[in-house]
């Protein structure tokens, strides 16, 4: 147990990095969750500060949910009894997520967690993970929405599971259920735009 609570609490602090606000900060002296959607996200970050700003955020905040993933989840203490080694994996990129969501070094207000859930999925499932970023892209290309193609991609996570490995490991089909509940309704007020046709498309992003 004393190793699960230590992988959870390193994986917090590292997700709770707050790339976009300090990206932000660095490049146009500004606070992001006071412009556009006042989401600390790199869809924010894209739409305000422009796509170099924006893919800079993108990458580092994969590779939180990547080095909770890989690296965090690798530490022992102690004896470890019979427990499935995708739980540890798990166990450190969930908690990079929820860090990302809610980072205390940036008053509990962050991003929606798909890129650092994009990272630990990378981590876990890596061609699953293609798969899910062939959906976002293709859902992107034809709506030009990116919460739609991340919703889309967050479901297609579970399917693309259960559908390659079954019921092979129980800890890796329950955390494939849970990422897309998380993310979905991270994105509550994404799907009330959505319905009201009022949600920002690709094409009004700052890309120049």
């Amino acid at each position: 147990m004393l190793t699960l609570f230590t992988i959870a609490i390193l994986g917090y602090l590292v997700g709770s990095f707050p790339t976009s606000i300090i990206v932000t900060r660095f490049v146009a002296d500004t606070d992001i969750r006071k412009h556009g959607s006042g989401n600390a996200g790199a869809t924010n970050v894209f739409r305000i500060v422009g796509w170099k700003a924006g893919l800079f955020t993108v990458l580092v905040d994969i590779g939180k949910g990547l080095l909770a993933t890989i690296l965090i989840a690798q530490l022992r203490i102690g004896i470890i009894p019979q427990i499935p080694p995708s739980l540890f994996k798990i166990i450190g990129g969930l908690f990079a997520i929820i860090g990302h969501s809610f980072p205390i070094f940036a008053k509990f207000k962050g991003g929606k967690g798909v890129a650092t859930g994009a990272g630990m999925v990378f981590g876990l499932l890596p061609m699953i993970f293609l798969i899910c970023v062939g959906v976002f892209i293709l859902a992107l290309i034809s709506t030009g929405i990116v919460s739609l193609g991340s919703m889309l991609a967050a479901i297609t996570l579970p399917v693309s599971y259960f559908l390659m490995y079954g019921l092979q490991d129980l800890p890796l089909l329950i955390f494939c259920l849970v990422i897309p509940t998380f993310i979905i309704s991270a994105h509550h007020e994404n799907i009330g735009r959505l319905f009201r046709g009022e949600e920002k498309s690709f094409e009004n992003l700052k890309l120049f």
